[in-house]
């Protein structure tokens, strides 16, 4: 009975080690976007809760000091209508360039961290912190959960 008890005790523990390390990202699309006129943090916050609060962006963060950004968006048609409401829409911003990009775990915790004021070199020193869309509470728990989750599969051991 110990035997086939501790059988069941390693099988879940190798299924549960399986789970956390086998992290699936949604089917999100996600381009990378080149804008004039994120001149600091809060017109590049501002950019970013403007695409979410309109529902054009699942999640979206920009870097004043890049010039640049990240929108994860649901539907790859969406990004002409993001590029318009940007160019057209919002006073002093516009779209230089526009990369479509495959979303990968290490993408979408560098926006995720941009999102933070975090920088890329800096993602391992400092786990996501939990980030609140507007009302939007099961999808920022959903998305603070991915970050984290990646996080920790990349980092944790680095930073005991």
């Amino acid at each position: 009975m110990k035997k086939y008890i501790a059988i069941i005790m390693v099988s879940m523990s190798i299924n549960f080690l399986y789970s956390q390390s086998n992290i699936n990202l949604p089917a999100w699309n996600v381009s990378k976007l080149y804008i004039n006129g994120i001149t600091d943090n809060n017109r590049a916050d501002y950019l970013a809760r403007a695409l979410e609060k309109i529902d054009l962006a699942i999640f979206a963060a920009f870097s004043s000091e890049e010039g640049y950004g990240y929108v994860i968006y649901p539907n790859s048609q969406n990004i002409g209508n993001i590029i318009d409401y940007i160019n057209q829409a919002l006073t002093g911003f516009e779209v230089i360039k526009n990369e479509t990009m495959q979303l990968t775990k290490d993408l979408y915790l560098e926006i995720y961290s941009m999102r933070n004021n975090i920088k890329s070199k800096d993602i391992e020193n400092q786990m996501p912190k939990y980030i609140q869309l507007g009302p939007k509470n099961e999808l920022s728990t959903q998305l603070y959960g991915l970050a984290k989750q990646i996080w920790i599969e990349r980092y944790s051991k680095a930073n005991e």
